[in-house]
């Protein structure tokens, strides 16, 4: 089931003119969010500690919790830029870099050298009961350069079409220490 629930949530969240327009394997970054009236999810994240499998950069911690007495499909995949639009702002209050190893993943596919396959982690899904959570770990560092040491500031959020309703993230800083 968590299988067909990702299929089709990626299907429906990826197409043309959503939020992967042109096919593009991230969300554009940085854009604002406006959660919808009644929510159906809500998002949440944290600074988490470092696992000793993951040798630099911070770890922020996500949990989505459905708060809509129903029982609804969620889907996920590795890094939260797959399905929202990330802002991480860095210590200078500027956004911060993203990596040129990782542009790619934010042109559309038309755009992308020939030859070229998108990769990545695909889409997981799972049928979330009223008040269930499902939580999962991000190198945000991965996606975003935070070479710098400081206080970056993170936050997440936009339309789950496939739900009706947008969700927001509430804002955390994330230390990196040198």
């Amino acid at each position: 089931m968590g299988f067909a629930i990702g299929s089709l949530g990626w299907r429906l969240s990826k197409g043309p003119g959503k939020q992967h327009a042109g096919d593009q394997w991230y969300v554009t970054p940085f854009q604002s969010c406006t959660p919808s009236g009644t929510p159906v999810l809500t998002l949440s994240i944290e600074q988490g500690p470092r696992p000793s499998y993951v040798t630099n950069g911070p770890v922020v911690h996500i949990s989505a919790r459905n708060v809509s007495g129903r029982v609804i499909p969620f889907v996920w995949t590795a890094s939260p830029g797959q399905l929202f639009s990330v802002t991480l702002l860095e210590p200078g209050g500027g956004k911060a870099r993203i990596p040129k190893a990782q542009e790619w993943l934010y042109h559309p596919a038309s755009e992308l050298p020939a030859g070229m396959i998108g990769g990545g982690h695909g889409p997981m899904g799972r049928a979330l009961a009223p008040g269930e959570e499902f939580a999962w770990d991000w190198r945000v560092g991965s996606d975003f350069d935070m070479s710098a040491p400081g206080m970056y500031r993170v936050s997440f959020g936009g339309p789950l079409e496939y739900l009706n309703t947008t969700v927001c993230s509430n804002t955390i800083d994330v230390t990196v220490d040198k």
